[in-house]
């Protein structure tokens, strides 16, 4: 009997870590999602700026997060607007994974 107690002890403690990390990911994955979002509205943001004469990259700074405002690029290829940014990633410590962009055509906006 106490050998059998002493299994289920070792079994979880083993599972232990490897549930956390699981459980780490999928709010990691969230965050990125949300993330994509936020880079997704400030390139619709910026195109309109673009169309209104205004300033793209101040108008696509006002709405992404201050987290994300660092590395930020706003360009334009013929009628299209794109806005990138460093994709964070904190799971163990990992940098520098890629870059979160989207890109919104003019004509798509001044529809809007």
């Amino acid at each position: 009997m106490r050998s059998d107690r002493g299994q289920a002890t070792i079994e979880v403690v083993a599972l232990f870590p490897l549930c956390l990390l699981c459980a780490l990911a999928v709010v990691e994955a969230g965050v990125l999602v949300q993330e994509r979002l936020a880079v997704s509205q400030a390139a619709g943001r910026a195109a309109v700026a673009e169309v209104r004469h205004e300033d793209p990259t101040a108008a696509a700074r006002g709405v992404l997060p201050k987290s994300l405002e660092r590395g930020l690029r706003v360009s334009r290829s013929g009628s299209t607007i794109t806005v990138s940014t460093p994709a964070r990633v904190r799971l163990l410590g990992a940098a520098g994974v890629g870059r979160l962009s989207s890109s919104v055509r003019l004509g798509d906006e001044v529809a809007r």
